[in-house]
């Protein structure tokens, strides 16, 4: 690490924190606004669920080029182009009174935001080490996570006495905030950039080689499918508890405060475990927990129907387990290709957008106002995720066995 990089790297941290917190709360802070703007937009719920694929179809699409972008042009230039692009998107959605407009502008945030998930996890590998690298990983998906923790009780609470429109201002300026420290103190951190990595057929050969790395899609895979389980809760959560069990906007982010502070708490636990074997295990246990708690929400919502209990206690052991995999998971993505850093990058905010755009969008269409469509979604989800990650190391241990 050179020197130029001492004096920002107590900052960075900080800022790519703050950024990721206000990508976050751009998805989560409107949520108690959500069956409200079905009527102020003469819309229908399933409809309106479409801004929140929108948004994960704008973070998925343009990933693929975003990723060898980087590896051509360093990773400053691309953060910041997209820092801009997604503080006019959110003027749009203050804006505007149409839903076409808003769901379009809704897609570009998503762009702004796909330029900041591709070069956070780059300009982490480029500066730090493993363990560091971690913690950091970790610092920024807690606080991430603080952001449908805190989101949808300051989204309802600005519902309540401002508008919803007062929503989009406060993305706007953490936003305008983020992008300035940003241009600030960020230098740029690829110091090897290769001209060549625009060229079509290096870039289909860079993603073709990722396709065939097995260790890294037994992780990305699995680590995608999970995130689109909890963004699939989150897109329904607010008409189950608003609409169905007449809970309050702005008593509605009080029932997520269990669910995501579990997440806090568990990612919190995980970084003190210094022993990598004992890390291992629980990161396995990790993902047996979230498995758990979609066949526990499916068993109890088939039995006992809508209520408030049956849905939020298999989603604070969801966030549990998930708080035990994520960042483990994320980084041996990111440590499969480390020659190819800004498309591996580009590959896994590839997958987690496109996971979380098909899951909300599938379960825009299955559900019809109950708990159990919500499970049979995430257990299906989860099922598939199983069957990637367990499968590979089964075989593998089977072989292993054999041949001794």
């Amino acid at each position: 690490m050179g020197r130029i990089f001492e004096k920002n790297l107590i900052w960075l941290p900080t800022l790519l924190i703050l950024y990721n917190f206000c990508a976050n709360l751009s998805n989560d802070i409107y949520l108690p606004s959500m069956p409200k703007l079905v009527q102020l937009f003469n819309s229908t719920p399933a409809t309106l669920q479409l801004t929140m694929t929108a948004w994960f179809a704008g973070v998925a699409l343009p990933q693929l080029f975003f990723g060898p972008l980087t590896d051509k042009v360093g990773r400053r230039p691309v953060i910041l182009g997209g820092g801009i692009i997604f503080i006019v998107a959110t003027l749009a959605c203050i804006a505007t009174n149409n839903m076409a407009i808003f769901i379009i502008a809704r897609f570009f945030q998503g762009v702004g935001v796909c330029s900041l998930n591709v070069t956070t996890f780059s300009i982490l590998i480029d500066l730090y080490q493993y363990k560091a690298r971690i913690q950091v990983m970790n610092r920024i998906n807690m606080f991430g996570t603080m952001a449908p923790l805190i989101g949808p009780v300051i989204g309802g609470y600005v519902l309540t006495y401002f508008s919803w429109q007062a929503n989009f201002y406060i993305i706007f300026a953490m936003g305008l905030i983020s992008v300035i420290g940003l241009w600030i103190k960020l230098p740029e951190s690829n110091l090897q950039l290769n001209p060549q990595a625009l060229n079509v057929k290096h870039v289909m050969h860079n993603y073709l080689m990722l396709t065939k790395n097995k260790n890294l899609i037994r992780h990305l895979i699995p680590y995608c499918l999970i995130l689109g389980g909890l963004v699939a809760y989150l897109t329904t959560a607010p008409f189950i508890i608003i609409k169905q069990l007449n809970i309050s906007p702005s008593n509605f982010g009080y029932t997520q405060l269990p669910v995501f502070g579990m997440y806090i708490l568990g990612a919190m636990l995980f970084n003190r475990i210094d022993n990598d074997v004992f890390a291992q295990k629980v990161t396995q246990i990790g993902f047996k927990v979230v498995l758990l708690s979609c066949l526990l929400m499916l068993c109890l919502s088939y039995f006992f129907g809508n209520n408030l209990y049956v849905f939020i206690i298999p989603m604070v052991l969801y966030a549990l387990g998930f708080s035990f995999c994520s960042a483990p998971f994320v980084n041996e993505v990111m440590a499969s290709a480390p020659l190819i850093k800004g498309s591996a990058a580009a590959f896994l905010g590839c997958g987690m957008a496109l996971s979380c755009m098909l899951c909300s969008f599938v379960v825009g269409m299955i559900y019809n106002g109950s708990i159990f469509s919500i499970a049979i979604v995430l257990s299906s989800v989860l099922i598939l995720a199983s069957i990637f990650y367990f499968l590979p190391a089964f075989y593998t241990h089977h072989l292993t066995n054999e041949t001794n």
